[in-house]
């Protein structure tokens, strides 16, 4: 694989969103492990580190990025609607540890709603969410 083409690989799985002229975040779309990885930062305890998410259940894409960006802010960026952050049978909105080990998203699911069990449903979100009883 060329420069040319990692740089549009690159381009496509992942945004920078800027909030209140503060500070630059990246959203990452259909993320690697590398690319979970890189939202740990340095001096974290262990080997976790919260995170944030929007599954997209229609295109089955999920946007991970840092848990100091707010859902409402992400949801904005990406043109997702955001209602009061109520999953739905569309989008979920959700948040769990980053395992650098497995680079892997923990989501600790909980009381069974029918949120987290319409989640835990899809295949495809397995390679980027383990699944925390």
């Amino acid at each position: 694989m060329n420069l040319i083409n990692l740089l549009e690989e690159w381009k496509a799985t992942t945004r920078k969103t800027t909030v209140s002229g503060e500070r630059d975040f990246d959203i990452f779309v259909n993320p690697s492990k590398k690319e979970l990885r890189e939202l740990v930062q340095v001096g974290s305890i262990g080997s976790y580190k919260q995170a944030r998410f929007i599954a997209d259940y229609e295109k089955e894409k999920i946007y991970v990025f840092s848990a100091e960006l707010t859902h409402v802010h992400a949801a904005n960026e990406l043109k997702i609607p955001y209602d009061s952050g109520e999953s739905n049978e569309k989008f979920h909105f959700g948040w769990g540890d980053i395992n650098t080990k497995t680079g892997k998203v923990v989501f600790s699911l909980g009381v069974g709603t029918a949120e987290k069990k319409r989640l835990i449903r899809q295949e495809w979100i397995k390679k980027y969410l383990e699944f925390d009883r």
